[in-house]
Formats: structure tokens, C-alpha cells, sequence
């Protein structure tokens, strides 16, 4: 599969609106690559330290069904995660490639 194929697992139509965990200051080469637009993000202020990675950041985020929900009133499809460890299965991330990793913020999602 193709660069370009796996960004689209995300099923987003061209212009579909996303959020970001961590992704959003890597560069949003990934955006243009899926045709997606970025327009919120989950700030994570240990990024860029040596503090702790993305999962451990990820892991201590309380309320996560309410940010789901609050993202999902944006309109956003789903997040774009960059972790440096896979995340737990249970939690829905699929992987897009590298360190990169997509939520579905679908209907059904708490």
C-alpha cells in the first residue's frame, strides 16, 4: 500500500476536518498528503521534552469521552496521534504509519 493509501484509511472526504494529539507539531505534511483540514488540537505541553512520550501523555488525559465529544461538535472526523509506542488496541487507534495513528470519531464513540 501506497503513502497516500494508508492516510486514507481515515475515510475522509477531501476537506473533512480532524484533530491532532501531537501530530500537529511534527509539520502537517500529513494533512495535505490525506486532503484533510486540521482544526483542533489536544495540546500535550510535555511534547518536545524528555519528560514523557505521547502514550504516557495520552494515558493521563482525564474525561478522554469528553473531549471525544466535544471534538466530534467541531466536526471533526477523527485524531491524528503521533506516539512513540503503538497505543492500546482497546482504545480504537489504527495505525497510519511510522509513529502515526488515527481515532474514529464515529457516532458510536462515548
Amino acid at each position: 500500500m501506497g503513502q497516500r493509501e494508508n492516510w486514507l484509511t481515515m475515510e475522509s472526504a477531501p476537506g473533512s476536518v480532524v484533530s491532532c494529539f501531537r501530530a500537529c507539531n511534527t509539520g502537517p505534511y500529513w494533512a495535505r498528503l490525506a486532503g484533510v483540514r486540521i482544526t483542533s488540537e489536544i495540546y500535550d505541553p510535555q511534547y518536545m521534552s524528555d519528560a514523557e512520550d505521547g502514550n504516557s501523555s495520552w494515558d493521563k488525559l482525564p474525561n478522554k469521552a469528553g473531549i471525544f465529544q466535544v471534538l466530534k461538535a467541531t466536526g471533526s472526523k477523527g485524531i491524528v496521534g503521533l506516539f512513540e509506542q503503538t497505543p492500546a488496541a482497546d482504545e480504537g487507534w489504527e495505525h497510519l504509519e511510522g509513529m502515526y495513528y488515527f481515532h474514529r470519531l464515529s457516532t458510536k464513540s462515548p
